[in-house]
């Protein structure tokens, strides 16, 4: 069984005002959702939780270039978004 990190990540949200806990809109996922999450090299790491969502006014002024929705998930790396299109709903 993988650790879960979702008390960090809960914390980091507190302190953190670019994170959105509910849904995003034109996202296929919510916050509670099982995806499994493939990396650049094509590794999958199944079942993991939706934590959040980076909120989209902080990618735009933040990212402009990058248009691409981006999730919080339960992983050892939960401070860090990945990109919808890495993953897949479960």
């Amino acid at each position: 069984m993988n650790r879960s990190y979702k008390k960090e990540f809960q914390e980091f949200a507190k302190t953190n005002g670019n994170i959105v806990l509910q849904g995003i809109d034109g996202c296929p996922l919510k916050v509670g959702d099982f995806v499994t999450f493939t990396n650049d090299y094509g590794v999958e790491f199944h079942h993991r939780e939706v934590l959040g969502f980076a909120s989209t006014e902080y990618m735009k002024a933040n990212f402009p270039s990058c248009d691409e929705i981006r999730v919080f998930i339960d992983s050892s790396s939960y401070w860090f978004p990945n990109r919808l299109s890495q993953l897949t709903k479960e």
